[in-house]
This record gives C-alpha cells, structure tokens and sequence, in this order.
C-alpha cells in the first residue's frame, strides 16, 4: 500500500480510516501502512492559557477563539468522528460524509486510487466496529494570508467488534485502546475550510500517561 515514489501526502491520505480496514497497527517506534517514527512523540501539555496555535512559520500565536482556529478545529473534530466511528452498519454514510469534508482535489485523488470501494469492501470483510474515545490537540498553525492551515492530533480508538481474521492479521484486541496521530492540512475553498491532505501513523496500543 506504499511506495517510495508516492507524494507523501497522497500516500498518507489514502490511510484515512484506514484502521477501519486492515490496516496493520505500527509498532511503538510509530512503523507500520503510513508509519512516521517521528509521530510517536507523545501530544504535548500546556499550561493554562496557552495555545497550541500559531501562524505558519512564524512565533505569532493565535488564541483559541480566533475565528479561523475555531473553524479549522471544528472541521478536523467532525473529520475524525466521522473516520474513527465506523462499522459495517454504517460505512457507506460515513464515507458520503467523509467526502464532503474534502476538498474537490483531494476528493479526485482518493476516488482515483478506488479509496471508497477499497474501504467498503475491507470493512465488510473484516465486520469491524471501532469508536472514537477522545483526541489530544498537537501543535498546529494557519499562515498568515488565512488560506491553509496544519493541524496536528492524536486520536484515540476501541475496536469493540471484529472477524477474528481481521484481529489475528491485525494484532487487534478487542477493547483496547489504541492511539493514531495524524496531520492534517486544510485549505479554504470557496469560503469554507475543507481538508485538503492527510498524513497518518501507525495504529499503536496506547500507554497510560504517567
């Protein structure tokens, strides 16, 4: 599923969802479909009144309630609901919503590679059922001319149903917790902010802060 020569962007991008269907969850060094040992960094703490957003490139921080923040955050917590709640119940809804949290671009590069057959075809295969149970804020930035944005996260998930296969092949196990970051850029589009490109970790057993 990855290639030397795939843009990274694109390579990353076809991962969306992809814990949903057979992916292999990556090792606690971050390896695994889409792996960045780099990502393994855990989400950072802030202090009260600290953001975690600046402008790209810069030292200029944007408070929570910048209006652009606000936006781009709300569009990435309904991204990764839609991406990290699914079942063979519901798949063909959340991909419909899925995509149109997309940009028109990025929505032809996914349909180009057969992304919503592939992800239908592996979720019913595999009778998988996976829940969100949270995300932790990493840091993120929007540049200055307010048309592109960065965001990091990590998102946390449960699979509570699946086929054995799928968990034997997978290295799942049946409720417990595992944690995927992503980084995800966005871009405004006729006025309204729509994701634009994904990068993903490996799936990796969450370990209890300390």
């Amino acid at each position: 599923m990855r290639t030397t020569q795939t843009p990274p962007l694109l390579c990353l991008a076809l991962l969306v969802g992809a814990l949903l269907v057979g992916c292999t969850p990556g090792s606690a060094g971050g390896e695994g479909i889409g792996g960045d040992p780099a990502a393994s960094t855990p989400a950072p703490s802030r202090a009260e009144g600290q953001t975690l957003w600046s402008v790209t490139g810069t030292d200029e921080q944007l408070p929570d309630d910048d209006p652009d923040v606000q936006a781009v955050r709300t569009l990435i917590t309904v991204h990764s609901g839609v991406i990290d709640n699914r079942s063979p119940e519901n798949i063909e809804a959340s991909l419909e919503e899925e995509f149109g949290l997309y940009t028109p671009e990025f929505a032809a590069t996914l349909d180009g590679v057969d992304w919503r057959e592939t992800a239908l075809e592996r979720v019913a295969s595999g009778a998988s059922v996976v829940e969100q149970r949270g995300v932790a804020w990493m840091q993120s930035s929007i540049d200055a001319e307010r048309s592109t944005a960065s965001v990091q996260y990590e998102s946390y998930v449960v699979f509570t149903a699946g086929d054995e296969a799928f968990l034997r092949d997978n290295g799942i196990t049946l409720g417990a917790e595992y944690l995927m970051i992503r980084e995800v850029t966005a871009a405004v589009h006729d006025g309204e902010w729509l994701i634009s490109g994904i990068r993903e970790s490996g799936l990796q057993p969450r370990t209890s802060p300390e």
